[in-house]
């Protein structure tokens, strides 16, 4: 059930590598070419980058992966769904059917995603507008030596920033943790109730 569930993932990942429009791979092609003929600078990054990204391959990507990112969440609920039935001996189900039993919550599930990823971005707040303002120090410098004082400051806070980042956000993941769960087993509750009761049980 787990396989039909990331199927759609699967399948994206594979055409884009399949069809070489894989941004990493196409990344590590460049690199090693131009490497090996000793030219490779920014510059050529920046322009097979650009040529990348203007490309229909890069398009084609997009849109499988948004596919998949929309189907998949109401595919995870009946996945849920399936296992807490086994989980209390209750009749369960093949795994094909299990994993489609939740198809009608298509738009619920989404917006259920949308809610939790925004919540978890409110937590880690703090740490992105350090990001940004230590980003933007760094572009803001004039001279050799203010860029080369500011990236010592910029490497130093690296650390920290990433922590303001990384601990309220994985404290918010675990809050909203049962909210998925919640909306498998009760169908009808609302989305923003998931969140305030997956709160409640995880606190």
């Amino acid at each position: 059930i787990a396989l039909i569930v990331n199927l759609p993932s699967l399948l994206a990942q594979g055409i884009s590598v399949f069809t070489g429009n894989d941004p990493m791979d196409r990344l590590q092609a460049v690199v090693i070419t131009y490497s090996r003929d000793g030219t490779l600078t920014q510059a050529v990054l920046m322009r097979e980058m650009e040529n990348y990204l203007t490309s229909s391959g890069f398009w084609m990507t997009v849109g499988l992966n948004l596919v998949a990112w929309l189907v998949t969440p109401c595919l995870a609920l009946g996945m849920y769904k399936w296992l807490m039935d086994r989980l209390r001996k209750a009749p369960v189900t093949d795994a094909v059917e299990g994993a489609f039993c939740r198809v009608r919550l298509f738009f619920r599930a989404i917006g259920l995603q949308l809610l939790v990823i925004l919540k978890i971005l409110l937590w880690m707040l703090p740490g992105i507008g350090l990001f940004i303002g230590l980003t933007f120090s760094l572009y803001r410098a004039q001279t050799a030596v203010a860029a080369d004082s500011v990236l010592r400051t910029v490497n130093a806070l690296t650390l920290p920033v990433i922590l303001v980042m990384a601990v309220p956000g994985a404290i918010a993941a675990l809050r909203y943790a049962m909210a998925e769960f919640i909306l498998a087993d009760e169908p009808e509750t609302k989305i923003t109730e998931c969140v305030h009761r997956s709160k409640e049980q995880m606190r």
